[in-house]
C-alpha cells in the first residue's frame, strides 16, 4: 500500500500573544494595523510553575496535496491560526552550550494550528513535543523550532506525522544563549520564518 502525503507550508505572519495559560486574553486592533495583547493573569497556586502560551497567526504559502486528502479545503492564502503552550520550568535536555532541547511531556503543553475548520494538533496521551534553541550552532545560525512528532489524526483518518515552526537567523544575532525563551520570539530578528505541517 502506498503512502499518501500532504504538505502545508506557511509564513507566519505574527506572534499576537505571550499568556500565561491561567489567564485570560483580550485582543483589540492597534493603530499600526498589527494586534495588540492584554492578559490578566487568574489566581495560581504558587507550588504550581505557570505555563507559557503564544498564540501564533499564519498565512498559507503552499499546500502539496496530490491525492486530495484535504478535500481542497485549504488553499494558498488562507489564515491558520494557533498556539503553542510550553512549562517554562523544563531543563535542557542537551549538555552542548550551543544547543537548547526541551522536551515536554506535561498534557497542559500543546501545539495546535486550526485551519477552515481542520484541528492539527499534537496527542496530549502520547507527547512528542520539543523546543530546540539553537545559538550559534551551525557557524553563525541561531534557530528556534517548535516540533510536535506525534499528533492527533484528522476527522478524516488522515494522519498527521510533523508540526513545526521554525525561526532562523543567519547572522546568529537573534539568541544570546540556547536557553529557553520565557517571551515570545520578535519576528524582525529571524531572516526565515515558516510553519510546516506533514501528513
Amino acid at each position: 500500500m502506498k503512502k499518501k502525503m500532504i504538505g502545508i507550508l506557511c509564513c507566519m505572519l505574527m506572534i499576537v500573544a505571550t499568556l500565561p495559560v491561567t489567564g485570560t486574553l483580550t485582543v483589540q486592533p492597534s493603530k499600526n494595523g498589527t494586534e495588540n495583547t492584554q492578559s490578566e493573569p487568574l489566581q495560581s497556586t504558587p507550588a504550581s510553575p505557570g505555563f507559557i502560551g503564544i498564540k501564533i497567526v499564519a498565512k498559507v504559502t503552499s499546500v502539496d496535496d496530490p491525492n486530495n486528502l484535504l478535500g481542497g479545503v485549504i488553499q494558498e492564502n488562507d489564515t491558520m491560526t494557533g498556539k503553542y503552550v510550553y512549562d517554562p520550568g523544563i531543563p535542557d535536555a542537551d549538555p552542548n552550550p550551543v544547543k537548547g532541547h526541551y522536551s515536554f511531556t506535561s498534557s497542559s503543553c500543546k501545539f495546535e494550528v486550526v485551519a477552515d475548520g481542520l484541528t492539527f494538533k499534537n496527542n496530549p496521551s502520547n507527547m512528542d513535543l520539543s523546543i530546540w534553541i539553537l545559538n550559534n550552532f551551525y557557524g553563525n545560525t541561531d534557530e528556534y523550532q517548535v516540533l510536535s512528532l506525534n499528533n492527533l489524526q484528522l476527522d478524516n483518518g488522515m494522519l498527521v506525522t510533523v508540526i513545526q515552526w521554525f525561526l532562523e537567523d543567519l547572522n546568529g544575532t537573534a539568541l544570546d544563549s540556547d536557553a529557553l525563551p520565557t517571551t515570545s520570539p520578535a519576528l524582525a530578528d529571524w531572516e526565515q520564518n515558516g510553519l510546516i505541517i506533514l501528513g
